[in-house]
């Protein structure tokens, strides 16, 4: 156990939404003319992409990519650089960006635009969370699990905590730290293929 761990989703919670999630999608994926691309983002975006797919019909393939951001005085206007480049061929694909978390949404700004310079037909932004007063762009999360309330440092199922260990990224349950005096919650949105 982690010292100062607060559950912010039960495992259960996150299990049924993102099943909710995946049938919807799937039955995008599976209506899809031509080819279907999963983008996940690694390492937090795993857990969530792999549960997310066991949904799908398989006509899909998941590619993977590795950002980070730049630090200071490294020059790009997006702020993202791509460590790990596993795109394939996306010319005229149906393409789903996976990440675990939307709070600046500059990764997601990043992909897109590689996604349409390499030719995807259309590109769609899935998130497990998404932190709207974090936001730095006006890029599109179309599929969001959880909306978080403030701004707590979250970890678990598949994201990482402020230490980086790999223990608090195995924890099934979306955690924060006791520490955070800030406004907490969650809300679920609606905006899902019915």
């Amino acid at each position: 156990m982690i010292p100062g761990r607060k559950v912010l989703i039960p495992s259960d919670v996150l299990s049924r939404r993102i099943a909710v999630m995946g049938i919807g999608l799937g039955e995008k994926v599976a209506s899809a003319k031509g080819s279907v691309v999963v983008v996940c983002v690694l390492k937090g975006a795993v857990k969530f992409t792999t549960a997310l797919v066991s949904w799908f019909p398989p006509n899909y393939r998941i590619d993977y990519v590795k950002t980070a951001g730049y630090t200071e005085g490294e020059a790009n206007k997006d702020g993202i650089r791509m460590l790990y480049d596993g795109i394939e061929y996306v010319d005229g694909a149906y393409v789903l960006v996976v990440d675990d978390i939307g709070d600046r949404r500059l990764t997601f700004q990043f992909l897109d635009k590689v996604l349409y310079e390499r030719g995807a037909k259309k590109v769609e932004n899935v998130a497990l969370l998404n932190k709207p007063e974090r936001r730095e762009c006006d890029t599109v999360l179309h599929y969001v699990g959880f909306n978080l309330r403030g701004s707590p440092f979250v970890w678990g199922s598949g994201l990482d905590g402020r230490d980086k260990i790999q223990r608090t990224r195995n924890d099934p349950e979306i955690c924060y730290y006791a520490d955070y005096q800030g406004e907490v919650g969650y809300t679920i949105p609606t905006n899902l293929p019915q």
